[in-house]
């Protein structure tokens, strides 16, 4: 028996959003997915299917995206996803919304899309703290990693100098020693220069 596939367009229906939200969270979740979910003519399989109910579920309830992929990739799951409408049931769903939306579908739209609203802006003041976090600490690094560099560049100037008062004997007489070998190299040269001048 062949599994079952689902199209976007059904699970978009089932879970009550649009086709192209369907196509943005299996873009953003296609780790978790199917290949056949996130290629081009996408087909969902059951587990797609459940996975995709999950993330339908967690938005509804405020979840954050970020929020939402740490629950997947524990492996949580709603219990059960919705049942898919068949092709009857959504031709009979659409001719009662082109009739009329009933006055409590309609405030619970509203409702739902306000919370929504809220739990958004709750998020972006959340990234914006989070934002200026950020930049506070880049500047407390940036500054600790200046102190560190001269605090380096002081050390390694102060074991230069120890290393050279530390030097023995020997090293100082041999460079002496290289001084005066090259003066008499000089001298030499010159002595040899005038002398065949003259």
């Amino acid at each position: 028996m062949k599994p079952t596939e689902y199209k976007t367009g059904s699970i978009a229906k089932a879970l009550n959003v649009h086709e192209n939200t369907i196509r943005d969270w299996s873009d953003r979740y296609q780790s978790l997915l199917s290949k056949r979910a996130t290629s081009g003519r996408r087909k969902f399989t059951e587990d797609d299917f459940l996975l995709l109910a999950t993330i339908a579920d967690y938005r509804d309830k405020g979840l954050s995206l970020d929020a939402i992929e740490a629950a997947l990739q524990k492996g949580q799951r709603i219990d059960k996803a919705p049942d898919v409408p068949t092709p009857d049931e959504l031709e009979a769903r659409q001719d009662v919304e082109i009739v009329a939306i009933p006055r409590d579908s309609y405030l619970l739209e509203v409702e739902r899309y306000q919370l929504q609203i809220e739990v958004a802006k709750a998020e972006i003041e959340r990234l914006k703290s989070d934002l200026v976090g950020a930049v506070g600490d880049k500047e407390r690094i940036q500054s600790r990693l200046m102190e560190v560099t001269s605090l380096y560049d002081a050390a390694k100037a102060r074991l230069e100098i120890i290393e050279q008062e530390r030097r023995p004997a020997a090293y100082w007489l041999a460079i002496i020693a290289g001084i005066v070998i090259t003066v008499i190299l000089i001298a030499a040269v010159v002595v040899v220069y005038f002398g065949s001048r003259g």
